[in-house]
């Protein structure tokens, strides 16, 4: 095959390519990031308040009493940031 035979063909792939995806976004919405950040706010809220629970343990000397009080507060902060997120304005 000849080669300009081969880039004609990729051009009109390509253009076709492009006339089937016309005011198509290539970028995110909102609709398609809400679960990452659903899931983002679970996970950082427990390593936030593990993290900061341990800290204050190894501050004060006790074993675990801050560790569980931290990442309690944390669940209740990102269940309440997942309530706002899932009730319109």
């Amino acid at each position: 095959m000849d080669i300009n035979m081969d880039l004609d063909i990729l051009k009109k792939k390509i253009a076709k390519y492009k006339k089937n995806n016309e005011g198509r976004s290539q970028k995110f919405n909102k609709e398609t990031l809400t679960p990452f950040r659903v899931c983002a706010e679970i996970v950082s809220a427990i390593i936030v308040g593990l993290l900061i629970g341990s800290a204050i343990d190894k501050l004060v000397g006790t074993q675990s009493a801050f560790k569980i009080i931290c990442l309690i507060l944390g669940c209740i902060a990102s269940f309440r940031t997942i309530y706002k997120l899932a009730i319109p304005k």
